[in-house]
């Protein structure tokens, strides 16, 4: 039975399977290059549909190592998904996932400069909110000092419940910089400063339950903020037992 030929872009007749394989290896040179064919353009250049196009390039892409890994087709217009760059090497595969096309799929990676802006911002508002929060404390403070009969205490009680909660604060801050857990007594010292606030700011509110939930929303919104703060900061993972164990 005679096979069917098509001609070859140097003009010779081919049968199917040399024009498969002369599709392939077009392709590959073509990935050497830095510049891959698609489908469309293997389809023209052998008489063919960009479908066979695509499945040449599919049978000549170099194979990913972790099937669960394996790039979804490319659209029939051979455009890279969204979010990925090319990066092909000299031998077309330099390493990662690639496309039907051998480009290899890279995320972009997020500009510095949003992160700080992101973080500076947040930085400003927890300052915000820690002087309200302060102010507030303060004054329900005292008044609660002056209401047990302690008027001599009843300006530096308070900062003494403040000033815990703030070196508890940065305390943490340092922790989450080295890599380590802020610690029993870190967390103990911030709690008992935010209950003692709390607990003031409700005896000193007005008897009814929305006074009594706006006086209570300075310290909880502070300790809030204050956590949502450090999720944003960058800290060092903490070391590998099994390293620490060999150095």
């Amino acid at each position: 039975m005679s096979v069917v030929g098509v001609e070859s872009p140097n003009g010779e007749d081919l049968s199917n399977a040399e024009a498969r394989a002369a599709a392939q290896q077009a392709w590959r040179q073509a990935a050497a290059a830095g510049e891959p064919l698609t489908g469309v353009d293997l389809g023209r250049m052998f008489g063919r549909t960009d479908r066979w196009g695509r499945k040449q390039i599919e049978r000549a892409r170099p194979p990913v190592d972790d099937p669960t890994e394996r790039p979804a087709p490319l659209p029939r217009n051979n455009t890279p998904p969204a979010g990925t760059v090319s990066d092909v090497g000299t031998n077309g595969n330099a390493g990662g996932p690639v496309d039907l096309a051998g480009r290899h799929q890279v995320d972009r990676p997020e500009p510095m400069w949003s992160r700080r802006l992101i973080r500076w911002v947040t930085t400003a508002a927890v300052i915000v909110v820690a002087a309200c929060a302060a102010r507030s404390s303060y004054d329900h403070q005292r008044l609660v000092v002056e209401m047990a009969g302690n008027h001599k205490a009843a300006w530096y009680l308070p900062l003494s419940v403040d000033g815990m909660m703030l070196i508890a604060s940065l305390n943490m801050l340092v922790k989450r910089w080295d890599g380590e857990p802020a610690g029993s007594l870190t967390w103990t010292a911030l709690l008992l400063g935010g209950v003692a606030s709390l607990a003031a700011n409700i005896a000193a509110a007005p008897p009814t339950w929305i006074g009594r939930l706006v006086a209570a929303w300075s310290p909880i919104c502070l300790i809030v903020s204050y956590e949502l703060l450090m999720q944003q900061l960058p800290h060092k993972p903490a070391p590998n037992p099994r390293e620490v164990g060999h150095t």
